[in-house]
């Protein structure tokens, strides 16, 4: 239990840092409820579409799918950090 409290505390501010940083002038409100409502509906189907998974005999797909979602948040990460750098490249 205290470890899942610890990596919730050290993964809520760098996901809230890197929404905000994402986020245009004016809609942090509005980017923020899609953000959270998103999560929400993640947290929700992805069990179901898991257990589905193993219901049709591929278990092991569970982790290609986890490995492609991980793939796929490292990859926009990563274009965000190249694409605040290019526009406060241009502002300057």
């Amino acid at each position: 239990m205290k470890f899942e409290s610890d990596a919730v505390g050290l993964t809520y501010p760098s996901r809230d840092l890197i929404v905000r940083a994402a986020t245009p002038a004016g809609a942090t409100g509005r980017v923020y409820g899609f953000v959270y409502s998103g999560l929400d509906a993640g947290s929700f189907a992805t069990p179901v579409f898991y257990g589905w998974l193993m219901d049709h005999g591929a278990p092991q797909a569970v982790f290609y799918v986890i490995s492609g979602f991980a793939l796929a948040a490292v990859l926009t990460v990563v274009q965000l950090f190249f694409v605040t750098n290019s526009l406060a490249l241009k502002k300057s």
